[in-house]
């Protein structure tokens, strides 16, 4: 399914890029994540949210009518903290973020409100390939200091990975445009399950709130609908 997904991105984006007559824009963004894992079960577990940057750049390619093919490529960390137990006898705190090769595909529409000046809507799917990111842990007993480590994450499916490297997910989010600059809001949920255990109970997804700006480049179809609906 992974290998599937991959090829399936990577024959998309060739074919966009032998279209000779395309009308492209493309940019540069970066911002703030707050992300936090979402478990199959949750019992006895407090799950805090960690934050985390994006940085990377889009192409969007016109299609018609205001709508966009976005394709874009960047760094993501993410992540989650969770604590068990309890202070008076023993707690553990575990917060692990991971940092992810990411590669989201959107269905970009933009609303004309004025000139050079468009609301955002966007949906679509996203590939991860984890890079790295770190892994810490305290541990408390009775009240006592705590007992801490701190290492890099270990991809992988065996017992000794602390999660599986590949995710698959979607996007959805809205943003505002002004004179090429443009700020978004969106919230990335994960449909793989990152756990290296065979155990369903087990089971944790990525889910994010992002929140980036940027600036683009290049031919904006949308600006030339707007002229001629304005005639």
């Amino acid at each position: 399914m992974k290998k599937i997904i991959t090829l399936f991105t990577l024959v998309l984006l060739l074919s966009i890029a032998t279209q000779s007559n395309a009308q492209w824009s493309w940019g540069l963004k970066s911002g703030l994540n707050i992300a936090s894992f979402s478990y199959a079960t949750s019992t006895g577990m407090t799950i805090k949210s960690v934050t985390g940057y994006q940085v990377g750049g889009v192409v969007n390619y016109y299609l018609q009518n205001n709508m966009f093919l976005e394709a874009g490529i960047g760094l993501s960390t993410k992540g989650s903290e969770v604590s068990m137990g309890d202070a008076s006898t023993m707690l553990i705190d575990s917060k692990i973020k991971p940092q992810y090769l990411e590669i989201p595909i959107n269905f970009l529409y933009k609303v004309d409100l004025a000139e050079g000046a468009y609301l955002h809507l966007f949906a679509g799917p996203y590939l991860g390939f984890g890079l790295g990111g770190k892994v810490s842990s305290a541990v408390t007993l009775s009240g006592m200091s705590a007992t801490t480590s701190d290492n890099s994450i270990i991809y992988g499916s065996d017992s000794t990975a602390n999660m599986k490297s590949f995710d698959f997910g979607l996007n959805v989010g809205v943003g505002a445009e002004l004179s090429r600059f443009f700020i978004r809001v969106q919230y990335g949920f994960g449909l793989t399950n990152l756990s290296p255990s065979s155990d369903a109970n087990s089971s944790f997804k990525n889910s994010c709130i992002g929140l980036s700006v940027g600036y683009m480049w290049g031919e904006d179809s949308s600006k030339k609908t707007h002229r001629r609906r304005r005639r």
